[in-house]
């Protein structure tokens, strides 16, 4: 396990990119960015509205976009069919966290290190929080459109990362 935790930030998403409050989290999703400085690109105030709980850069800072109470649109149509009073016919987002690890997708683009230490301190975060171990899945496993993210990131590692840090 690192020694310390990841170094922890919280940037706001443009206010009409994020919907309302929710009861908790019944899932978690993983994604990946599919390009550089997303940073910017998820707090932007154009569109399209996309927003995420939690962005995971390469050098591992958690930098929280969404707070946790707060339904973010990081999913469009899935496989675990529609949720709460505002989502459009498919949408999961309002049962789901969402994490964004920063990588092009593109099977070259290496994870770091820091990045599923982190990935695994915020997802033990939650269950903590909850109470209890919520499913981690890809948004691969669950898209409607065919998207393949979070795309070669070894999920064996993550939740080995995700143990380390789970006080459960």
């Amino acid at each position: 396990m690192p020694r310390t935790p990841p170094t922890v930030i919280s940037l706001p998403a443009a206010a009409d990119h994020v919907g309302g409050p929710w009861d908790g989290a019944q899932a978690i999703v993983l994604h990946h960015t599919g390009g550089r400085d997303s940073r910017a690109w998820l707090t932007r105030t154009s569109r399209p509205p996309v927003s995420v709980h939690t962005l995971i850069p390469k050098d591992g800072t958690v930098v929280r976009i969404v707070p946790d109470g707060v339904n973010a649109w990081h999913v469009g149509g899935s496989r675990l069919g529609v949720h709460g009073p505002n989502e459009r016919a498919g949408s999961c987002n309002e049962i789901c966290f969402g994490i964004e690890i920063e990588n092009l997708g593109d099977g070259k683009d290496p994870y770091t290190d820091e990045q599923y230490w982190s990935v695994g301190w915020q997802v033990a975060d939650w269950w903590n929080k909850a109470g209890r171990a919520l499913p981690v899945i890809t948004h691969a496993l669950i898209d409607l459109a065919g998207k393949r993210d979070p795309y070669a990131c070894d999920l064996a590692r993550v939740l080995r990362c995700v143990l380390a840090w789970y006080d459960g």
